[in-house]
C-alpha cells in the first residue's frame, strides 16, 4: 500500500506539471528513467525498508509515464489517426502484459535469482525512454503537411 500511496500523489503532480508547462515528451521519458533508479535500489538492497523505497521510486517512475505519454499522439496526428494509434498502442501493451511475466518467470527460473529480471525490465525502460526522446514532435500539426 505504501508504494501506491506515494505513486498516486506523484502521478497527479507529474501530470499537472506536464499540463501546466505544455511539455509532454520529456515528462514521458523521464519517468521510466527514474524507475530504473528505483529498480536498481530494489535489486541492490537487502533490507525490507530499502526495498520498499526502491519499489516506491520504481512505481512512481513507471506510472508517471502514463499521463504525458497517452497525450502525445494527439499532438501530431489527425483525429482519425489518433484513434488508430491509441488502439495499436493498447494492443501492443496487452501483448506485453502477457509476454512480460513469461519472460520474467523464465529468467528467474533459469538464473535462480531475480536480478536478471530486473536487468530485463531496466533495459526495456531504457528502450522506452530512448524511443520517446528520439520522436520528432512538431510544434504545430501544420508542420507535418
Amino acid at each position: 500500500m505504501i508504494p501506491y500511496f506515494f505513486t498516486v500523489i506523484t502521478m497527479i503532480l507529474w501530470s499537472r506539471h506536464s499540463d501546466k508547462t505544455g511539455e509532454r515528451k520529456f515528462h514521458a521519458a523521464l519517468g521510466p528513467l527514474g524507475a530504473i533508479c528505483g529498480l536498481a535500489l530494489f535489486g541492490l538492497s537487502t533490507g525490507l525498508p530499502l526495498k520498499i523505497v526502491g519499489m516506491t521510486i520504481a512505481l512512481m517512475g513507471i506510472y508517471c509515464f502514463h499521463g504525458p505519454f497517452w497525450s502525445l499522439p494527439a499532438q501530431f496526428l489527425s483525429e482519425g489517426a489518433v484513434a488508430v494509434a491509441l488502439g495499436t498502442i493498447s494492443s501492443v501493451g496487452q501483448l506485453a502484459g502477457f509476454f512480460g511475466p513469461v519472460v520474467i518467470g523464465y529468467l528467474r527460473s533459469t538464473t535462480g535469482n531475480m536480478n536478471s529480471s530486473l536487468y530485463f525490465l531496466g533495459g526495456l525502460l531504457v528502450l522506452n525512454s530512448s524511443l520517446i526522446l528520439t520522436m520528432r514532435i512538431p510544434k504545430d500539426k501544420k508542420e507535418l503537411a
